[in-house]
């Protein structure tokens, strides 16, 4: 029996698969395109294109075109166009199979003077880290619902630990509890006056979860123990003791008793010093910026509560989280996506964040400077561009380019798009970037034009000789 006259192929070589495949797609791109206009492209991505089903299809409809023309082997003349036309949609699916294989596909953020090569992809995965070595990662997947079966375990990590449950999308509230056999927490924020939000801030002292400082934009802020509080709150102008030396305006909380002292140093003097007390706004000499204690607990403990949502219409997706059995780091406990957790390992001290992949960059982008233009008469943003410079991975720079709106940046097989920016008010912007790299994109141009001139063949065939038995998808 020819294998052209199969059952089974004849069925997957029917024109009422092929029906059946097509409306599939069209339902799926226009659910693709609603989902897209009501929430965003990111969710688009994990609910439809990306998905196992939309590729079987896909899949489904390679198979379907490439046996239309298998069951009709040898082809005549008059059915050139017809397989022209199925070669134009083979090339065209396997080069999106090509992309979604091997493509590439992440943001780059640039701060204006930093230069970074460095490329954040949407996949989210473990990666522990020894030191400041990275020591491996484990990709979590995640898709638009709550798994909890076929997850990776954590052997390398920890002999019988496991990634018990993902959640795709979560909102953490937390909050700090009195404890009596707990340490010292403060939580506290910035309010940098007129109609600027408060910056909110969480230090804690012997805590594992909560860090005694923090970077907030050219401030820093910190929470540590004080042994002599005459000499901490001293408020007269002065050098700064101890060796604690900072060119970097800070907020230094001390820990004395029960009390919360607090003092404002500046390349490195002090400049005053006073009691923090809870609701009250306390003037810190940079500029309009004032402190606000929100809670000083002398000893309590961090209550946390991971719960899953659905993200808002129009607004980012909310981050992921993935629950830890028991291991190192002690009890089971979830970990949001950018957190860490420290444990103690084998090798010593050791770090486990849940973070976003990155790869990097065959070459380094600088950002130079970046401007937003106004709309004549309005302040509504008419468009924004990036001034950048390609540098080697030595450092060299390849020359300097203009990343604009539909004038994205070539290099190396990669393509850099202006996506989007951040202004913090500043001074300094931050511009975002979409970086693919798309070793399809050929295939699909080529299959594009062939797929042209079939249905160019297949018409002029039609016109010269009528509708001929066999060359219609059947």
């Amino acid at each position: 029996m020819k294998f052209g006259v199969l059952p089974g192929v004849r069925v997957l070589a029917s024109l009422r698969l092929a029906l059946f495949v097509m409306g599939g797609l069209v339902a799926s791109l226009a659910a693709g395109t609603l989902i897209e206009s009501r929430w965003n492209a990111d969710l688009a991505q994990m609910l439809v294109y990306r998905s196992v089903w939309f590729q079987a299809l896909l899949g489904l409809l390679f198979l379907n075109v490439a046996l239309a023309v298998v069951v009709r082997l040898p082809l005549r003349r008059s059915q050139t166009g017809f397989a022209v036309t199925h070669l134009g949609i083979m090339l065209l699916l396997g080069g999106a199979a090509l992309t979604k294989s091997h493509g590439v596909e992440g943001m780059l953020v640039l701060e204006e003077g930093e230069s970074s090569a460095t490329l954040r992809l949407s996949q989210p995965v473990l990666r522990q880290y020894q030191g400041d070595t990275m020591a491996q990662e484990i990709a979590v997947p995640r898709g638009p619902w709550r798994r909890a079966w076929a997850l990776p375990g954590l052997e390398p990590i920890a002999s019988g630990t496991r990634i018990e449950e993902v959640l795709p999308f979560v909102s953490v509230r937390e909050w700090a509890q009195a404890d009596p056999d707990g340490s010292p927490l403060l939580e506290a924020g910035l309010a940098t006056g007129g109609d600027r939000a408060m910056v909110d801030f969480r230090l804690g002292w012997g805590n594992p979860m909560v860090p005694s400082r923090q970077s907030i934009d050219r401030l820093d802020v910190v929470l540590m123990p004080v042994t002599d509080s005459v000499q901490f709150m001293d408020p007269s102008p002065r050098d700064i003791e101890l060796g604690l030396v900072s060119e970097r305006p800070t907020v230094r909380f001390g820990i004395w008793n029960s009390q919360l002292l607090c003092r404002i140093e500046a390349h490195g003097k002090v400049s005053r010093a006073f009691v923090a007390a809870a609701g009250i706004p306390h003037e810190t000499g940079f500029g309009a910026v004032k402190l606000v204690v929100g809670k000083w607990l002398p000893k309590g403990r961090m209550e946390r509560k991971v719960e899953p949502v659905w993200p808002s219409a129009g607004q980012t997706l909310p981050p992921s989280a993935v629950r830890l059995s028991k291991g190192p780091w002690g009890d089971s406990r979830w970990l949001v996506e950018g957190e860490t957790i420290h444990f103690l390992g084998e090798s010593g001290w050791e770090t486990l964040g849940y973070e976003l992949q990155r790869v990097l960059l065959p070459f380094a982008v600088r950002l130079d400077s970046f401007e937003v233009t106004k709309d004549p008469g309005t302040e509504m943003d008419a468009g924004y561009r990036s001034m950048v410079t390609v540098l080697q991975t030595d450092g060299k720079a390849v020359g300097s380019r203009v990343i604009a709106m539909n004038e994205p940046l070539h290099h190396m097989g990669f393509t850099c798009y202006q996506a989007s920016f951040l202004d913090a008010g500043t001074g300094h912007a931050t511009s975002i970037f979409s970086v693919n790299r798309d070793p399809g994109r050929t295939l699909k141009y080529l299959g594009c034009l062939v797929l042209v001139c079939g249905i160019g063949l297949f018409l002029m065939t039609r016109r010269r000789t009528g509708p001929v038995a066999g060359d219609v998808h059947a």
